[in-house]
């Protein structure tokens, strides 16, 4: 898994994220910063797997339009999971989904304002 882009080349599939040595280094550029450069080296050879700071439906939302094919979630449920066990991994999942389901919404009602021409005065 790999932040630089001409690092990002794999028979069946490329990831983004900062784990292992990388990750030591504070100066590295976030994984959602170098997705967009790793979706245009790659150009749709393989799908793209991003790992990375998700904790809420518009961080997935955002990995999403800037080239990933897939987000991996971790830390919500693993807080889920500490503070409830199984019940509260089963809500973290419920209250991202809402979320994702809302932000995605909102999103779309914003494209259909911008392309309306509708601006505010």
């Amino acid at each position: 898994m790999t932040t630089h882009p001409n690092r990002s080349k794999r028979p069946d599939a490329a990831g983004a994220n900062q784990r292992g040595v990388e990750v030591a280094l504070d100066t590295l550029p976030a994984s959602l910063d170098c997705l967009p450069a790793i979706a245009d080296r790659l150009g749709g050879a393989v799908p793209i797997l991003f790992d990375g700071g998700i904790r809420r439906g518009t961080d997935v939302l955002k990995a999403l339009a800037l080239g990933a094919d897939f987000v991996w979630i971790g830390r919500p449920f693993l807080y889920g999971a500490v503070v409830a066990g199984e019940a509260g991994v089963a809500r973290a999942i419920s209250l991202l989904h809402a979320e994702i389901d809302r932000d995605r919404a909102r999103a779309d009602a914003c494209a259909r304002v911008s392309t309306a021409g509708w601006r505010r005065r």
